[in-house]
């Protein structure tokens, strides 16, 4: 996952933005890219993916933003920040207890991981359900 991540954020130059179809070719649209990570604190592959994506996340800091998303009520904001302490996630993690973000995304399994660019436009999606 790691891998495709990168791959993700260096082609984000070759994006293109809105109905214009035109390639972005300026930076400040890479400020506005956004990392959203569907989690589970009990899932092992989320748990192996936490060091590469705080990796990630501070390697592209002040231009792609992290946030990680518990999906459902299964999880306690208590073991939420549990699970958040123990795996040293560096950016900011919710809990999606109607599952709207999860609906809206068509999120359906964890790690799930969604590249959203300006005005939440929709790139690209990585799941694993491998190590």
């Amino acid at each position: 996952m790691k891998k495709f991540l990168l791959s993700m954020l260096a082609s984000s130059a070759m994006l293109f933005s809105g109905a214009s179809a035109q390639p972005a070719t300026t930076q400040p649209a890479q400020a506005n890219l956004r990392v959203v990570v569907f989690l589970s604190p009990e899932c092992p592959l989320c748990q192996n993916y936490s060091l590469p994506l705080n990796q990630l996340q501070k390697q592209y800091a002040g231009k792609v933003e992290f946030s990680g998303v518990v999906p459902g009520r299964a999880y306690s904001t208590a073991e939420v920040l549990a699970f958040t302490t123990k795996y040293h996630i560096a950016f900011p993690v919710t809990i999606d207890s109607s599952k709207n973000l999860s609906a809206s995304l068509k999120a359906t399994i964890t790690p799930e991981v969604y590249l959203l660019g300006p005005k939440k436009k929709f790139y690209t999606t990585a799941r694993s359900t491998t190590g």
